[in-house]
């Protein structure tokens, strides 16, 4: 699960940044199949700009399923 706090709390744009670098470092790795993610937050439109910007990153093939 990826949770980010409000936008209007303190130091929302670190705690962003260090977030989203999980995030494409989770995904960089490969999910495997049967997996769920999770991207909540009070602010809806950051949380949808988080998990689409960490799965731009994601490269052909990593999401498949283990062998």
């Amino acid at each position: 699960m990826y949770f980010l706090p409000g936008e209007a709390g303190e130091g929302f744009g670190g705690l962003y940044e260090r977030q989203l670098e999980k995030v494409e470092e989770d995904l960089g790795r490969g999910i495997i199949e049967g997996n769920m993610l999770v991207f909540a937050s009070p602010s809806a439109t950051k949380a949808a700009e988080l998990a689409e910007t960490g799965f731009t990153q994601v490269r052909p093939g990593t999401m498949k399923a283990s062998s």
